[in-house]
């Protein structure tokens, strides 16, 4: 739902949208409205904005699904380690990935 995670709503976009006509060329760059359905929710970002590679934890994995808004990377840990924190986390309108970043 929107507003989970542990990123304050202030660093969500300004520019809310309903469509990607509402959304203009910002600093030479094409803007689209894309929904960040895990916090921010309908804003305007750059076409193709994604998250950075999350890390990988020692002793685990990350498999990443999508690094674009509303993707996910689920992590797994080696055999005798446990995840500590999210399995799953998705990438933010904000370009940061949700919740903390997981340990095994």
């Amino acid at each position: 739902a929107v507003g989970e995670g542990t990123t304050e709503f202030a660093d969500c976009p300004k520019r809310t949208c309903r469509a990607n006509v509402d959304c203009w060329v910002a600093y030479g760059k094409p803007q689209q409205c894309v929904c960040d359905p895990h916090f921010c929710g309908l804003v305007c970002l750059p076409v193709g904005s994604q998250c950075p590679m999350p890390n990988k934890p020692e002793n685990g994995n990350v498999l990443l699904r999508d690094s674009g808004i509303g993707g996910a990377a689920d992590y797994i840990c080696d055999a005798g380690f446990t995840v500590m924190g999210p399995r799953q986390r998705h990438c933010l309108a904000t370009l940061k990935w949700s919740g903390p970043e997981p340990v095994c």
